[in-house]
């Protein structure tokens, strides 16, 4: 990392230089929020270690914060951050690419053992496997979550993302910093469709779509 690129990180990640209120506050009371939550403890007992919890605990404030009620997360691995996203709400509808039939039922079963301990209902979680981005309905996707430590680079799938999107949907692309990474991140930030995106201490990107924030980038 270059000295410029430290010190714009150090400022902007503290807000300063911000003008955006927007981005500014999804900094300041989102990504470098000062709280904690239970669910952090309740997940990390279900888990056990996470090498990746701090970048899983994003995922959580973001869905904690906006609310949204249609998510993708594509590549879930072992199913530790699907615990993140889903444990601020079991009232949504969560859709997992691509459908890992040998991951489906120890993701569901986790899910299920965790949303009992902290008296959710498991059956308010809508659980959809897709085996193929075409399945989604267009506009339908209010989240994407994409953990590329486990799959492709997914380049040529980002057109079809758009098309599942709606002018109000966010994108987290944890492991920015891999090999296969690099490439997909640079090109969600400069593409025209793309209004605002962070970069999060080099290891989770977040991109929103919406059209009325002039195009602008933060490195936090």
């Amino acid at each position: 990392m270059t000295v410029f690129k430290w010190l714009l990180r150090r400022r902007q990640s503290k807000g300063h230089g911000v003008h955006s209120p927007f981005a500014f506050n999804l900094i300041t009371k989102v990504l470098y929020s000062p709280f904690s939550y239970y669910a952090f403890t309740d997940i990390l007992r279900v888990e056990g270690d996470d090498p990746d919890k701090e970048q899983n605990q994003i995922s959580f404030r973001l869905v904690n914060h906006f609310k949204p009620g249609n998510i993708l997360e594509i590549y879930p691995g072992n199913g530790a951050n699907t615990l993140y996203i889903l444990s601020p709400s079991s009232n949504v509808n969560y859709i997992s690419f691509p459908a890992e039939e040998k991951n489906i039922e120890y993701i569901k079963e986790s899910v299920n053992n965790y949303l009992k301990s902290r008296e959710h209902y498991f059956n308010a979680v809508n659980f959809n496997f897709a085996s193929s981005i075409e399945e989604i309905a267009p506009k339908q996707i209010d989240a994407i979550f994409i953990n590329l430590d486990c799959g492709d680079n997914f380049i040529s799938s980002v057109d079809r993302l758009f098309e599942i999107s709606n002018e109000n949907t966010f994108w987290v692309i944890n492991h920015i910093n891999r090999k296969l990474s690099k490439q997909l991140w640079r090109h969600i930030v400069y593409d025209a469709r793309i209004g605002v995106s962070f970069d999060y201490k080099n290891r989770t990107g977040i991109a929103f779509l919406r059209p009325v924030y002039h195009k602008q980038h933060f490195t936090v």
